[in-house]
């Protein structure tokens, strides 16, 4: 019994992570690129703009999970070195780019479901970023790391 309840807190606690509670959307996206780069795992040099209270408490977990995504699929399949996370901020929306120097990756044959890879990351990317209305782009080729641009529009001001 004391293992499902504390499964059943985990499984609680990552649907919305403490963090965007505690210390606001934007620290939390810094947390999350820190705490790589302290494990030794890969080098990730930040810019990130305050992107606190644009967004809904649901877009807020949605842009989140973007950026955890990207950070992961590079620790698990680009054998990066070094990474780059910007989060950028206009009057009209807030725009992430992150690239890394890693071994790269066919976009098309990886969403395809071709390959070893079915491309559930980045069809989770692209479904997140829909919701959001926003627009991915990426840019990647064997040898030459990869790059995602997202693109959210900032909504109107939300209760």
């Amino acid at each position: 019994v004391s293992q499902s309840i504390e499964e059943v807190r985990n499984i609680t606690r990552n649907l919305r992570p403490y963090q965007i509670d505690r210390l606001g959307l934007t620290k939390a996206i810094q947390s999350a690129a820190k705490n790589i780069t302290e494990s030794g795992a890969l080098r990730i040099e930040t810019s990130i703009d305050s992107i606190d209270g644009l967004f809904p408490p649901e877009c807020e977990i949605h842009l989140y999970r973007v950026v955890q995504e990207c950070l992961n699929n590079i620790l698990k399949h680009a054998g990066a070195a070094t990474a780059r996370l910007s989060v950028r901020r206009s009057q009209e929306c807030v725009s992430i780019e992150v690239e890394d120097d890693g071994r790269g990756f066919d976009y098309r044959r990886a969403t395809s479901g071709q390959g070893d890879s079915q491309g559930l990351g980045l069809s989770s990317l692209a479904e997140r970023i829909r919701i959001l209305d926003g627009r991915m782009e990426c840019k990647s080729s064997a040898g030459q790391g990869a790059r995602l641009n997202f693109e959210v529009p900032i909504p109107k001001k939300h209760e």
